[in-house]
Formats: structure tokens, C-alpha cells, sequence
């Protein structure tokens, strides 16, 4: 009897050290993938995007100075596309869209000639720019509810609302952004903006 208690308790221990190795193997497999994301992400990032954005992602590359739009900065974790709430950060796939789409009216344009995975090892990369990532995680999208069916009740509640929230004052009358408030604006990277629909 006391032979098969031991036997079993030495399976036991046996067991979780097995379980413990296990774990310890694929965390640092999954260190690994990480590290290697990041690297080619890296590579991917000084072929394609360093003479906008810098080497160190604070948007003073080389040919910024050229650009009417100037480049974002990526130092500080802020993104001006995300679907989280304001003043947090973006998720992986809020990032990726401007990367795959580009920013009309900028020079920003769509990253087509990356394959999904690269443009994926940008974004990995693009984060570790700001300590922010480090220390925060994004919160949870937005979630809207569906678009309502359009009709002339609801477009002249819209046009109510458009009034009394002020939103004339910059964007005008027509959506144009070219009411004399909209002047001088400027966003959180201090770069003057027209504030378009």
C-alpha cells in the first residue's frame, strides 16, 4: 500500500513538472514569434515608412517637411482612426486599416504591396514606439447601434441637431469646414486641420 502511494505521488509531481515544462516551452515559443514579429515588422517599417514617419516613429523622417499633411507621430500612442473610446488606444485592426487603406486627401497611401502578415509586423512594431502599449491595453470598441432607415423625419432631427450642438460654427452650413471658427484648429499633434464630415 505505502509502495502505491508513493508511486502515485511521484506520478503527481512527475506530472505537473511535465505541465510546468510544457507551459514554460510555449511561452517562450510564443516569446519567440513575438520577437521574430517585431523584427521583421522592423525591416518592413525602415524600407516603407521611415521617410515619412522617422526612424523613431516621431514623424520627422526626411521627406515630412515636403508633405502638406504632416505624418503622425507614433511616440506618443495616439491614433487618430480607432474604434476604442477617446484617450484610448487603438486595437491591432484600427491601426491596420489606414495601413491597408491609406488617408484620403493625404499622402498616405494604401500599403497593398505588403502581405497581410507584414503589414501586421508593422503594426507590432509601430508599437513598441510608445511606452504606452507597455503600460495600458486598449479598451473595448465602440459598439453603434445599426443605421437607421433614412427618412425626412429623422433627416430634419439630424439638421436640429447639427444646429443646436453648435456644429455649424466649424463645419458649416454645407459640411465644408469652411466657417471662419474653423480656422486656426489644430489637432493633438498641434497640425492645423479643416474640420470635414
Amino acid at each position: 500500500m505505502r509502495a502505491f502511494v508513493l508511486l502515485f505521488v511521484l506520478t503527481f509531481v512527475l506530472l505537473g513538472v511535465v505541465i510546468w515544462l510544457s507551459d514554460f516551452w510555449h511561452s517562450d515559443q510564443s516569446i519567440a514569434r513575438a520577437q521574430s514579429e517585431v523584427k521583421l515588422g522592423e525591416k518592413i517599417y525602415r524600407d516603407n515608412c521611415a521617410a515619412c514617419h522617422g526612424e523613431k516613429g516621431d514623424g520627422k523622417g526626411p521627406e515630412a517637411q515636403r508633405l502638406k499633411t504632416q505624418p503622425r507621430d507614433f511616440t506618443r500612442g495616439i491614433y487618430k482612426f480607432h474604434s476604442t473610446p477617446s484617450g484610448s488606444l487603438p486595437l491591432d485592426d484600427d491601426i491596420l486599416k489606414p495601413i491597408s487603406s491609406g488617408v484620403r486627401g493625404t499622402s498616405m497611401l494604401a500599403q497593398l504591396h505588403l502581405s497581410s502578415q507584414e503589414r501586421r509586423s508593422v503594426i507590432q512594431y509601430l508599437k513598441t514606439f510608445s511606452p504606452r502599449f507597455k503600460n495600458e491595453k486598449p479598451a473595448k470598441a465602440v459598439s453603434f447601434s445599426p443605421k437607421p432607415h433614412e427618412s425626412k423625419e429623422l433627416i430634419k432631427v439630424g439638421e436640429t441637431l447639427y444646429k443646436d450642438a453648435g456644429c455649424l460654427s466649424c463645419h458649416g452650413a454645407d459640411g465644408k469646414g469652411d466657417n471662419p471658427s474653423a480656422e486656426g484648429l489644430k489637432d493633438s499633434w498641434v497640425f492645423r486641420f479643416n474640420p470635414l464630415i
